[in-house]
């Protein structure tokens, strides 16, 4: 799960930034539930989790650790239909759709071919229907660099919890 994934410029510590929201996930100790499945246009099926304050104060965190190495030149106008008004905003000011107001706490699942909703939702509730009452817990907090498509590509700096 993705708590924020924004271009950055170098000098950031990334360990850092890993140490300190590891000693945050650590002191909460609290497991997070599924709250359901969506097919994200265009083409990804998320399993959704829950946004408890713990986890809304997580990314608040790491946004304030790193907020002054956002790249933003790398910054493209995205847009488009399948965003949402906070998607866009956030996307224009950090580079990443997920932040504040549209922070959204997923696992993602996989790509569908583009617009397959139907297809989506048959994985989707097979998924379910195994996982529905299932707790996720962090094992680890990664600062990676995102390769296409947001996919890990090189790990910078990683701690086990």
């Amino acid at each position: 799960m993705s708590i924020l994934q924004c271009p950055f410029t170098d000098g950031l510590d990334h360990q850092l930034v890993v140490d300190v929201l590891a000693d945050r996930v650590l002191s909460s100790r609290t497991p997070l539930r599924f709250a359901g499945l969506s097919y994200q246009p265009r083409a990804w099926i998320f399993a959704d989790l829950e946004k408890p304050r713990w986890l809304v104060d997580l990314q608040r965190t790491a946004l304030a650790l790193s907020q002054a190495h956002i790249d933003l030149s790398s910054i493209g106008n995205r847009a488009g239909d399948e965003l949402t008004p906070a998607e866009v905003e956030s996307y224009r000011t950090y580079g990443y759709r997920y932040v504040g107001d549209a922070f959204r706490p997923h696992i993602t699942l996989g790509r569908t071919p583009d617009r397959a909703e139907n297809l989506a939702a048959g994985l989707a509730a097979e998924f379910w229907s195994e996982f529905a009452d299932s707790e996720v817990t962090f094992s680890s907090v990664v600062f990676y660099e995102a390769g296409e498509s947001g996919v890990l590509a090189r790990r910078l700096a990683e701690r086990q919890i």
